[in-house]
């Protein structure tokens, strides 16, 4: 082992000294960073304890090369607390060094691993792979040179090669999935470095998988692993079948015996045990009792750990150049201490369908509470309907007889919990009731997405006596139920000695039960507006809590905690600026941004229709007039539309009114929520005569190519409704910042949004088709330059309705 000197200049030491001096001999943890010889040549103080510990901020120490503390008694040896951090600093090739308070002695627990000059990917070479003649046109048929994607992957490679950020707008037919993997896996596999590729959708990442991974290995003539990472909960735990088959009857009742049966076969079968792999959608209920959970893993424990389908996937993940993932995922992982992560660990990320970051970060933050999800946690510990079941059943036969009066004393705890929660929530129902009755204010009441009316919950809005008589001292006490039951699961769980599924068990219940009280804790506390909270009625109260501003958690823990990172998507920019997305995710480092527009001939692709007299959405008679020019412009193109809406109220409406004259002409109408989506495109795709009407799901992440889809009808613009609970607190936080929650928010977030939805008319070379605009704000509006300018190059139409059908032509 090295000694203090060769490790430490003197400067160094004599610094570090007066640090500890200034912190009275306690604990002082110190950054350190190497020069090429591998001694300390900075030090950064961050954190102070006492004589006996000091705190770790886990994201400061990723960035440096060594962490270094003293440990005032002189006694050298790592604690226990010292061994678990170094463990995970290794992990990244973080060093740990222990040091007495003289700096006289070193122990030096982990080497750090000195960083090798980066090696710079051949760029001409790759280009060349795309390029006319090149090893690409000899391997897909059609193939198109396209000189965005060669641009792309230069860029790409620059990224990569200096370690500077990059932003890219990518716009569609670029080519992009293969602008950023060739120069990734080349890049990764010359530095021996893991790359992260996360998307939002499952489709892209099916292409990535089994399409375009494939081609990269072809065109580099290299062999690599990679692999798809899906949450622990997407597979079945094969342990959990073989213990649940002994107890069929205690664990299901007779309606969810013959599904958990079909379960257990396939898993015998299937080579991969995930959902994707399942013929069929299994109940809730059932697939909570079987699928894989980190709270009740045994590990290599378990007598199925070679087997495990979840277990197989994180071995390859933890040998692999390339991972591909989800944003829900990459942001679970984040959330994370590093080290203990989801993902094996990794410094380069590449965010594919980067515009829906937020979304995904303010998914992953939001919970909801309501009575049917208290019970449906309940029922797996304990049920009674024709006969006694669930978890308490088994842990009563499993524990000695001298503790059942115990299990006794839970049943009727849990027994009185279930009466609670019921009781409890028919005195929210009627008092949320009389509060909408109530409460008319258009800004603070709306219709939600599925018809019912919500309310955001502060105090503003509350008679606050009220609130805190009915609703605050209910979920309280439903709260302090769940708090007994993990306090008798912990007592219980003491006198288990050698049943490791049982301990598991318990376990997993007590931290579901753990989980429910602090939401139920943080949904009633109303007064931290960091997130927002709501109620919503129809037939039943669902509480909901969101994260107000994900930004600085999104670049807290991933954009900080990476070494390089790389947006792309088709719809990064607002006129033709990436300022809005960085203020969005939290991005403020100098990043590189570049914008490779559409190969395509808009010009001669695409005609953009604008009537001056579409109706306006305050007038009356709105609906019928809507619906009457959606079906003229139906007609025009004999089907082959998608018709886009911004809300299921204008959905439905013009359905009503329409879809009878429309199926009358031969024309089958296809509506979301009628079947599932994935049906409606497939029906969709193959009649080439049908129309499809939908909402947010469907302006983005569809790909129909050809001449069935020709036509691409924007109902209106997309704005979110600014009654939304998050989108208003969202407002709110940028006003009361003094910034304008129109012009810098709702604004720029629908022309993204209109850019996603116009995205799907255009795919390839050969498409043609029309855009048709319902909304005349984007011509009399101010803003509308905003959305004009935003538009593809394609040929514009502004004229009244009549002329723009006289003067229709269709390519």
């Amino acid at each position: 082992m090295k000694t203090i000197e060769e490790l430490f200049n003197d400067e160094i030491l004599e610094m570090m000294k007066t640090e500890i001096t200034q912190a009275y001999g306690n604990e002082v943890l110190f950054l350190g960073w190497l020069d090429e010889s591998g001694m300390v040549c900075k030090v950064e103080p961050v954190a102070r304890g006492n004589d006996e510990c000091v705190s770790f901020p886990y994201e400061w120490g990723m960035k440096c090369h060594v962490v270094i503390h003293n440990h005032p008694d002189g006694q050298l040896s790592p604690s226990g607390a010292d061994i678990s951090i170094a463990s995970t600093l290794a992990q990244w090739g973080i060093g740990f060094y222990i040091v007495d308070n003289s700096l006289s002695n070193v122990y030096v627990a982990v080497e750090p691993v000195l960083q090798k000059s980066i090696l710079a990917v051949d760029v001409d070479g790759l280009v060349k792979l795309v390029s006319e003649g090149g090893k690409l046109s000899q391997l897909l048929d059609g193939f198109e040179e396209r000189s965005g994607q060669k641009e792309m992957i230069r860029m790409v490679s620059e990224s990569l090669n200096t370690g500077s950020p990059a932003l890219i707008e990518a716009g569609t037919g670029i080519g992009k999935s293969m602008g950023y993997l060739l120069p990734s896996v080349s890049w990764a596999l010359k530095n021996n470095k893991r790359v992260v590729i996360s998307t939002a959708t499952i489709n892209l990442q099916e292409q990535l998988i089994r399409k375009d991974i494939p081609l990269v290995k072809k065109l580099l003539e290299v062999d690599f692993d990679y692999v798809l990472m899906k949450g622990r909960q997407n597979y079945i735990c094969l342990r959990k079948v073989e213990e649940l088959k002994k107890e069929l009857f205690t664990f299901f009742d007779e309606e969810d015996i013959d599904q958990f049966n079909l379960l257990a076969e396939w898993a015998l079968k299937t080579d991969d045990g995930s959902l994707t792999d399942l013929g069929f959608i299994p109940k809730s209920s059932v697939w909570d009792a079987v699928c894989s959970e980190t709270i009740t893993c045994l590990g290599n424990k378990c007598e199925f750990y070679g087997r495990c389908f979840f277990n197989r996937v994180k071995q390859k993940a933890a040998k692999s150049t390339l991972i591909v993932t989800n944003h829900h995922y990459l942001i679970a992982d984040s959330s994370l201490p590093p080290g203990t992560g989801l993902l094996p660990p990794y410094q380069y990320l590449v965010l594919d369908e980067a515009h829906k970051i937020e979304d995904s970060a303010t998914s992953y933050y939001t919970t909801q509470i309501d009575r049917y999800y208290l019970i449906r946690v309940l029922r797996r510990f304990y049920f009674k309907k024709k006969r006694e079941g669930g978890f308490l059943l088994y842990l009563l036969k499993a524990i000695p007889e001298e503790e059942r009066e115990t299990i006794d004393e839970l049943i009727d705890m849990t027994v009185a919990l279930y009466g609670e929660i019921q009781s409890t929530f028919d005195t929210i129902d009627v008092f949320v009731k009389d509060l909408l009755h109530v409460e008319k204010r258009e800004a603070e009441l709306c219709e939600s997405v599925v018809h019912g009316k919500l309310l955001e919950l502060k105090e503003e809005n509350l008679n606050m006596d009220e609130w805190n008589r009915v609703v605050l001292r209910a979920l309280l006490s439903i709260r302090a139920g769940f708090d007994r039951l993990v306090g008798f699961l912990e007592k219980i769980k003491s006198k288990i000695n050698k049943n490791e599924f049982l301990i598991r068990q318990i376990d997993g219940y007590c931290a579901r039960f753990s989980d429910i009280s602090s939401v139920l804790s943080s949904l009633v506390s109303i007064e931290d507006r960091s997130f927002v909270r709501w109620v919503e009625y129809k037939d039943k109260s669902v509480f909901y809590m969101a994260m107000v501003d994900v930004s600085e958690v999104l670049k807290e823990t991933i954009f900080r905690r990476v070494k390089n990172y790389i947006l792309t998507s088709a719809t990064l920019t607002v006129e033709n600026n990436f300022s809005f997305i960085e203020r969005r995710i939290g991005i403020e480092n100098e990043v590189m941004e570049c914008i490779f527009p559409s190969p395509f001939d808009y010009k001669s692709q695409m005609k953009i229709f604008i009537p001056t007299d579409a109706p306006d959405p305050e007038n009356q008679a709105y609906i019928q007039q809507h619906a009457e020019m959606i079906y003229r412009f139906i007609m025009l193109t004999g089907g082959g539309a998608f018709i886009l809406f911004t809300s299921y109220k204008t959905l439905n409406g013009v359905v009503s009114l329409i879809r009878d004259k429309i199926e009358e002409r031969g024309i089958r109408v296809l509506v979301q929520g009628e079947r599932p989506r994935y049906n409606l495109l497939e029906d969709f795709k193959e009649d080439i005569h049908s129309v499809l009407m939908g909402t947010e799901s469907f302006w983005e992440g569809v790909d129909v190519p050809g001449h069935t889809l020709r036509s691409v009808i924007i109902s209106k613009l997309p704005f979110k409704v600014p009654s939304d609970p998050v989108i208003k607190a969202r407002m709110d936080k940028i006003a009361s910042e003094f910034g304008n929650p129109f012009i810098d928010y709702l604004l720029p977030l629908a022309v993204v949004k209109m850019k996603q939805g116009i995205g799907r008319l255009i795919r390839n070379r050969r498409d043609r088709g029309i855009i048709t605009i319902l909304d005349s704000r984007i011509i009399r509006k101010s803003y509308g330059k905003v959305f004009l300018n935003s538009l593809p190059p394609a040929e514009l139409v502004v004229d009244s309705f009549e002329n723009l059908i006289k003067e229709f032509n269709f390519f």
